[in-house]
C-alpha cells in the first residue's frame, strides 16, 4: 500500500497508519480462511441511495446486502467519519438495519490497492465481475502486469462481463439495476467453479456479493476502485481529489 499513501494522506490528512494496518490485517485474515463470506464498500453513491430511498428496489437490496455483510468498508477516516455516521443512521432509520458487525474501516481504503487484492486472492480461483472482465483476465496472462500489481499467486482467472457503464453508475434506475442483477445471477449459474469473486459493478455489486454467498456458498469482495485501475481507468471521481493516478495504472508500453 506504500504507493497509495501520499494519495490517501491528501484525501485523509489525519489517517493513522498503525491502526489502519491492524484493521487491514484482520480483513486479510478473514478472507484467508475458507468459507462463504462477503465484503462490501459503501461510499457516496450508496449513501445517496440509502438516504433518499431511491431508486426503491436498489435501496432495499442495498440495505439488505449491507446488513448481512461479513465485513463492511466505510469511509471512516477523519472527516469521512461523518459520512459513516450518516450511512449507519440511514440504515437504522429507514430500513431497521443495525450495523452490529465489526466495521473494518480499512476495507474502504485497502480496496484502492490492487496489491491487497493479490494477497486476498492468493491461491484461489478468481472470478472477475465487471465491465470488460475479459480484458483483466487477458492482462493477467502478462507477467509484467502481474508484477506491477503484485498479482502473482492467483490459481486461476475467469470473467463475467457486465453491461457497459454499470460499474460507473452508482445511482442506477430501478429497472436497470434489477435487470443487471438478474443478468449477473444468470451468468453465475453458467460459470465454471471458483473460490473468490471480485466484483466491480457500483451499487449493483452489493446485492451480487450477497447472492454469491447465500445462493452459491462462495466468497465475494466488492473491490470498487481497484477494479477500475486494473481496467486502465485513470479518472474515477474517488481518486480525483488525491494525487495523479498515472503511477497506479499499468502501461503496456513500459
Amino acid at each position: 500500500m506504500k504507493r497509495l499513501r501520499p494519495l490517501i494522506e491528501k484525501q485523509y490528512p489525519d489517517v493513522k497508519w498503525k491502526k489502519l494496518d491492524q484493521h487491514g490485517e484482520i480483513v486479510l485474515e478473514m478472507f484467508r480462511q475458507p468459507g462463504a463470506k462477503y465484503l462490501v464498500r459503501v461510499g457516496d453513491g450508496e449513501q445517496y441511495i440509502l438516504q433518499n430511498r431511491q431508486p426503491e428496489w436498489m435501496a432495499r437490496q442495498l440495505a439488505n446486502a449491507i446488513g448481512h455483510a461479513d465485513c463492511l468498508g466505510l469511509p471512516g477516516v477523519g472527516a469521512g467519519s461523518k459520512r459513516t455516521e450518516a450511512i449507519i443512521g440511514a440504515l437504522r432509520d429507514h430500513y431497521q438495519v443495525e450495523v452490529d458487525l465489526p466495521v473494518h474501516v480499512s476495507a474502504y481504503l485497502f480496496m484502492y490497492d490492487p496489491e491487497i487484492i493479490g494477497q486476498l486472492a492468493a491461491g484461489k480461483r478468481v472470478l472477475w465481475i465487471t465491465a470488460d472482465a475479459d480484458a483483466i483476465v487477458d492482462n493477467l496472462e502478462n507477467p509484467a502486469f502481474r508484477d506491477f500489481y503484485g498479482l502473482h499467486d492467483i490459481a486461476g482467472n475467469t470473467g463475467i462481463n457486465t453491461a457497459p457503464g454499470v460499474e460507473n453508475n452508482p445511482l442506477p434506475q430501478s429497472v436497470s439495476a434489477e435487470q443487471s442483477c438478474m443478468d449477473i445471477q444468470q451468468q453465475l449459474a453458467r460459470t465454471p467453479d471458483f473460490d473468490l469473486a471480485l466484483v466491480g459493478t457500483g451499487a449493483v455489486g452489493k446485492p451480487v456479493c450477497h447472492h454469491i454467498k447465500t445462493a452459491l456458498g462462495k466468497a465475494a469482495i466488492d473491490i470498487g476502485v481497484a477494479m477500475s485501475l486494473l481496467r486502465g481507468v485513470r479518472d474515477r471521481e474517488q481518486l480525483k481529489r488525491g494525487a495523479p493516478m498515472d503511477f497506479l495504472v499499468w502501461d503496456p508500453k513500459n
